[in-house]
């Protein structure tokens, strides 16, 4: 027989010990049960909205019922207020029809990487026209107050019911196909001397960004901070590539002030996230989902079973409930530095808690005062951090996205003082008050943006989510770093007709 390591003896003795206990799971009275949580996060984000005022009616217009050729279940368009759009319409098409994908792809790429014309790339303006009124339908009703996509689970999934995990989000990442259409689009309105076009394009990017990331979960909130940083890389392109005068500069940068604001994570995680986590907790305790990886290092079988038998899910989902309320406290934090930091120090300390040791298993009981709150507890810690952590990284996303909001803000700033003035400014202080109304805080770092002149143009930027100054050095560079960047480089720029 293999010796058991100091893990394994320990939760052997403790199964042992606890052969003689009286165990009794107590159900938490007040648990929904797992059509009760769709129908709670709906009722929060579903609140006052119509289909005149929700801009995702206007998506489905677009795509029809079947985005990405999914079978949505038919509540999902009674809860949206309209009637399952037809099977055959003028929708928004993916990729060009009878274009090979490889070929496609390889296309699209260069038609959002630079201006390019239809005699260039006819295939691409013929993808572009086809388009053109699906993305009218969805580009007009991102101007409706209301966006909410409901949650609504399957009816059956292998013979069982359909919990929020099943879910379906295609609309969610056939939005990305929009943005980049519409980066396409406007690479050809560039491409062909439209400039301001090109720009409003932008513009529009910007918008199905912020609007679809105001949406009910963290998987839209993550797709529309993936379509802002779409938004961002072709508007720093644009503004390289060509010199708006100064009244075009001055219209495009009032349109970019009047763009909704980034929205915030809150919502997605004090309501949908956690209603997600503690219906797995009731699938736990009902027995279709089983609490896998709580030992690092299996213990033998049979304890393990009956260590599973005394947990008291009710704790458990007290532990669960309380980490998801200290961790929406935290998002209401303003300061995204002081905001990171509070996250930092809430996952050391989960992490630390959710150890399988002794000094683990004496402190939970000294919490619950029983083998079984002890266990419990210790199930409870481990939940967190497989469910409540991983959040964090939704406010990465979040965090990045408000720099780079800060960064064009200022960045067409010090565009506006170069029309007016023939020169950058010496440093970002020259331009306030007479340009910009406030300082330009680097939201990452709480201090002014990094601004440096250069023989071409200027750098400017974020510290980025690490607060470090990595000289510049953004990821995916070689060295990588960590700071968010706009390079102007004005020798390749051209300029308007006068």
């Amino acid at each position: 027989m293999s010796r058991m390591n100091k893990k394994q003896l320990m939760f052997s003795i403790l199964a042992v010990c606890s052969l003689g206990l009286h165990s009794t799971v107590v159900a938490d009275e007040n648990a929904a049960t797992v059509s009760q949580y769709a129908r709670q996060i709906n009722e929060h984000f579903g609140k006052g909205v119509t289909p005149e005022t929700n801009a995702v009616v206007a998506v489905y217009q677009a795509f029809g019922p079947h985005p990405e050729n999914a079978n949505l279940p038919p509540a999902f368009f009674r809860e949206l207020g309209i009637p399952i759009p037809p099977e055959e319409g003028n929708y928004f098409k993916v990729k060009l029809e009878g274009m090979p994908s490889e070929e496609f792809n390889g296309q699209m790429d260069a038609a959002m990487e630079k201006p390019w014309t239809r005699e260039q790339l006819p295939k691409m303006a013929e993808w572009i026209e086809k388009n053109a009124e699906p993305v009218r339908i969805l580009t007009d009703g991102l101007d409706r107050p209301h966006w909410y996509s409901p949650m609504i689970p399957p009816d059956s999934v292998d013979g069982e019911q359909g919990t929020l995990a099943h879910v379906l989000l295609p609309a969610v990442q056939q939005l990305r196909a929009v943005a980049r259409m519409l980066s396409c689009r406007a690479m050809l309105h560039a491409g062909e001397g439209r400039h301001e076009a090109a720009m409003r394009d932008v513009l529009l990017i910007h918008k199905l960004g912020r609007r679809s990331g105001e949406g009910t979960c963290l998987i839209e909130h993550l797709v529309g901070c993936a379509i802002q940083a779409i938004a961002t890389d072709r508007t720093i392109a644009l503004t390289r590539h060509h010199r708006l005068e100064l009244d075009a500069l001055q219209r495009i940068r009032a349109e970019f002030d009047r763009l909704p604001p980034v929205p915030k994570l809150q919502s997605q995680v004090s309501v949908t996230e956690r209603a997600m986590v503690l219906e797995l907790i009731d699938l736990m305790e009902s027995g279709r989902y089983e609490l896998l990886g709580l030992y690092s290092n299996e213990p033998p079988e049979k304890s393990a079973e009956l260590m599973l038998s005394l947990i008291d899910y009710s704790v458990v989902r007290r532990r669960v409930f309380d980490e998801f309320s200290e961790f929406s406290e935290i998002m209401l934090t303003e300061s995204i530095m002081d905001k990171s930091k509070l996250i930092a120090s809430f996952r050391t300390r989960c992490e630390t808690e959710a150890q399988l040791s002794i000094e683990s298993l004496a402190r939970n009981y000294l919490q619950e005062r029983t083998i079984s709150g002890a266990l419990s507890g210790m199930a409870g810690d481990y939940v967190t951090t497989q469910t409540v952590l991983p959040l964090s990284q939704g406010l990465v996303a979040n965090h990045r996205t408000v720099a780079r909001d800060q960064l064009l803000k200022t960045m067409f700033a010090l565009e506006v003082y170069e029309r007016r003035n023939g020169r950058y400014p010496d440093s970002l202080s020259d331009i306030v008050p007479s340009v910009l109304a406030e300082p330009a805080i680097d939201p990452c770092s709480g201090e002014e943006l990094r601004y440096q002149q250069t023989s071409t143009g200027y750098r400017l930027y974020s510290l980025g989510e690490n607060c470090r100054d990595d000289a510049g050095q953004t990821f995916g560079e070689t060295p990588s770093g960590d700071d968010l960047i706009v390079r102007m480089d004005r020798t390749t720029a051209t300029a308007s007709s006068p």
